[in-house]
């Protein structure tokens, strides 16, 4: 019989991710990384970079060690609108 584990959202992790959406940023690029504590069963934040490239952040995180990562990224319209665009890693589609 397989027994089933869920991990549980930190409340910080939550106002982190709020903020970093809502953010005005003069950076063409941002990124909140998330790690889960294996102990407390919690998905935590571990780090905000800000500036970063997708290769810079590829470089930041760990190889064996799995991490959840959404990224803010500038984006440039034809008619000169700025906007921002926040992607969720793992889940592969927008915020």
């Amino acid at each position: 019989m397989s027994t089933t584990t869920t991990v549980d959202l930190d409340p910080n992790l939550l106002k982190a991710l709020r903020e970093f959406r809502l953010s005005k940023r003069s950076s063409k690029s941002a990124a909140l990384v998330a790690k889960i504590d294996k102990k407390k069963l919690l998905l935590e934040e571990e780090e905000v970079f800000d500036p970063i490239t997708p290769d810079e952040l590829a470089e930041e995180l760990p190889e064996h060690s799995p991490r959840f990562v959404v990224m803010s990224y500038e984006i440039s319209h034809a008619d000169g609108r700025i906007s921002y665009k926040v992607l969720d890693e793992r889940l592969g589609g927008r915020v």
